[in-house]
């Protein structure tokens, strides 16, 4: 019987060539001459093989090395690499969107890093796996670190060298997807990175700039929109609408029999039907800035909850909050109505102010949008609707599922200054790992914002422990905000007082959570953060220089009505 693990198709050349099908060919073997897609390659090797796991044991390989040492080569490998990177501004858009063929030569040492992956082209992967000859584990992550040291602030400085603006056309080409250039989206993805891991060993602990996002069913979508959040940290303010919600807005949904979906007895669909006035909503959030910004002075961001806006009325609120400060950043969850028979859309949507000079030279505003779809669909049990007190018009005999669109999943990392990098989910998305978490964790996002439709934002509540799971690794400070309708109509369990009134929650890797309570008399919060910067390492001893940037809770104020 064939050993597969000896097969032509389990040895590093097989993976190799799968990611680089030029590198199939003898004579096409050449180093990949773009950074991106030689981190790409060597670390899928490192991945699928999991020689990576080596560096616990057997590191520095030389004996009569130094971390200092090995830190200094790369450095001095990085800043060669960068200078042969150094072509005219004027011929970059011609290598990204040409045919013109991306030709540097990389320096000496990554040639020669590569001969010695090159010269492994038949090893079993078990082998690399179980047994990585020192000099070639060496090599990989010699290419590695290089590959990640030379991408030093990609995707989040808006100034940089050469590698920093051809990222910039790259992922413009690429639509945000990726910074490779070679290395096929769909078979595996490079992105910027915010932070390494402190805890434990994966991939992920070995590169401080660089993250490996595998190919999946999820896009990841890079934004970079440079100056837009203040240097010194974010006034956020936080309307946690609607403030009321009746039971009889959740019913039942039946499909018509020629659209029925086979579910069987114990399921049926729900639906959510907000109660908007598009209008309305757009002069209460412009009265509730005004009054905000008399209390804190400016406010550089909105937030509502899931469902909070229907998709008029986001645009009466978005050219409203244009019009009060075009620098205001907008984010909210956000309903469809739904077309005869099909399911309504339940999404979040961004909007995030540009300047730009017209031909007189003169700064003009506009907004880009961006806009995601809910990954999951909510099952309300036995136990949500005795909760929420749902029974009068949902059966608590039944799960039901949430009547939504499910459609390809995107998710959205959007960077608005080299201190923040916010990633937005939608309630469910936070709890399911799959299809997001891995991507989460491999970016390491700043700040993740999950908009809710949920109960109390209470710390030992899911949406808490999640929380506590990304501010541990990687890192990522989390924002968690449900309406104080939902939270209202939420009942707390039999001997528990009732705390509806903590409509969101804060947590951090620094300093831990915080609960966000809205007194009686007010309808908004004003949440402020900055950023704590702290050194991070990687687990072959490189560090960042203490440029990773943690958002802190830096106190909240109620805005009375």
């Amino acid at each position: 019987m064939k050993d597969p693990e000896h097969s032509p198709e389990g040895t590093v050349g097989a993976a190799l060539a799968h990611l680089l099908p030029r590198l199939g060919r003898r004579s096409a073997r050449a180093c990949p001459s773009w950074p991106p897609d030689l981190f790409a390659v060597v670390a899928s090797l490192l991945d699928r093989s999991g020689a990576y796991v080596h560096i616990v044991n057997h590191w520095p390989i030389d004996a009569q090395a130094t971390d200092g040492d090995w830190r200094a080569r790369i450095d001095g490998v990085a800043a060669d690499w960068l200078r042969r990177l150094g072509r005219p501004a004027a011929d970059w858009p011609v290598y990204i969107f040409g045919d013109k063929p991306f030709r540097v030569k990389p320096p000496p040492d990554v040639e020669a890093w590569w001969a010695v992956v090159c010269a492994a082209w038949d090893l079993p992967m078990e082998a690399l796996r179980r047994n990585a000859d020192p000099a070639l584990l060496e090599a990989l992550l010699g290419l590695l670190a290089a590959a990640d040291e030379v991408c030093t602030d990609v995707g989040v400085s808006p100034d940089g060298g050469p590698v920093v603006h051809l990222a910039k056309l790259v992922l413009q080409q690429r639509k945000g997807r990726t910074l490779c250039r070679e290395v096929h989206p769909q078979k595996a993805r490079v992105l910027p990175k915010q932070h390494t891991p402190q805890r434990g060993l994966t991939l992920r602990s070995l590169s401080v700039h660089l993250a490996l996002a595998a190919a999946s069913d999820l896009d990841p979508v890079w934004s970079t929109f440079p100056g837009v959040a203040p240097r010194a940290g974010l006034n956020v303010l936080l309307l946690p609408w609607p403030l009321a919600v009746e039971a009889r807005q959740f019913k039942p949904f039946l499909q018509p029999d020629h659209h029925r979906c086979a579910l069987p007895d114990p399921y049926g669909f729900f639906r959510f039907e907000p109660r908007i006035d598009a209008e309305d909503v757009a002069a209460k959030v412009k009265d509730v800035v005004d009054r905000a910004r008399r209390l804190v002075g400016d406010i550089d961001m909105v937030v509502l909850p899931e469902l909070a806006l229907t998709v008029e009325a986001f645009e009466r609120v978005r050219a409203e909050v244009l019009t009060i400060n075009p620098n205001m950043l907008l984010l909210s969850g956000v309903w469809g109505r739904a077309h005869g028979d099909t399911h309504p859309s339940n999404h979040l949507s961004v909007s995030v102010p540009v300047l730009w000079p017209d031909t007189a030279g003169t700064a003009k505003s506009s907004t880009f949008p961006i806009t995601q779809r809910k990954h999951h669909r909510w099952c309300l049990d036995r136990t949500q609707i005795i909760q929420y007190g749902l029974g009068a018009t949902l059966t608590a005999t039944r799960l039901w599922w949430e009547h939504s669109e499910v459609a390809a999943r995107e998710l959205n990392f959007v960077t608005v200054h080299d201190w923040l990098t916010f990633c937005p989910l939608i309630c469910e998305d936070l709890a399911r790992q799959d299809p997001a978490a891995d991507v989460i964790r491999s970016v390491g996002p700043n700040l993740v914002i999950a908009l809710l439709m949920d109960g109390p934002q209470l710390p030992s509540r899911w949406p808490g422990r999640y929380a506590s799971v990304l501010a541990e690794d990687p890192g990522s400070s989390v924002l968690t905000l449900t309406s104080l309708g939902m939270s209202t109509l939420s009942r707390p369990a039999p001997g528990h007082p009732p705390r509806h009134r903590v409509v969101g929650l804060w947590r951090d890797a620094v300093y831990g959570e915080q609960p966000l309570e809205l007194p009686d008399g007010a309808d908004a919060l004003v949440l402020s953060i900055a950023p704590e910067l702290r050194e991070e390492w990687t687990a072959d001893g490189r560090r960042d220089g203490g440029e990773a940037s943690f958002p802190v809770f830096c106190g909240v104020r109620p805005v009375p009505v």
